[in-house]
């Protein structure tokens, strides 16, 4: 089935848009296989091995995730496991809208706009490092520090 599914696709590349579950998640470890490649290449040539790869099936957070890990990578190998790593995370999910990618139609990034509930108080921010320092004993008291935009 799966070597069917990937003929229909190089055959007739105008399905790619209409795939969803199992066979967009081919498409998908497809298009990582290939950025893997190019990591490759890129890790053996002594080029940053990070890179894009532009893809209408790669989701959003998997290709961040990617290319974080690749930060920490230093050679083919460790590239190879990033994607293995990768492609074994995303295969662990159930939910076909996992597989989809969200896309955005916006002109600018995204931003933040706090309402009135949304305002962190003082009172808010001494109770979340007790809660630190409660639960972080060995780390107690390192987010008692304070700068000069604090006192004003």
């Amino acid at each position: 089935m799966e070597k069917a599914i990937k003929k229909i696709i190089e055959r007739y590349p105008e399905v790619k848009p209409h795939l969803t579950g199992y066979a967009a998640w081919l498409v998908m470890e497809d298009e990582m296989r290939q950025w893997e490649a190019k990591a490759i290449l890129r890790a053996e040539a002594g080029d940053p091995i990070v890179c894009d790869y532009e893809s209408d099936y790669i989701p959003d957070g998997v290709a961040d995730m990617v290319k974080m890990m690749l930060g920490y990578a230093d050679c083919a190998n460790c590239v190879k496991t990033v994607f293995t790593d990768a492609l074994a995370f995303v295969k662990k999910g159930d939910d076909k809208a996992r597989y989809e990618k969200i896309p955005y139609r916006g002109t600018q990034p995204y931003q933040y706009n706090a309402g009135d509930d949304d305002i962190v108080t003082k009172k808010d921010i001494d109770r979340a490092v007790r809660a630190w320092d409660k639960l972080m004993p060995d780390y107690a008291g390192i987010l008692d520090a304070e700068n000069e935009g604090d006192n004003g």
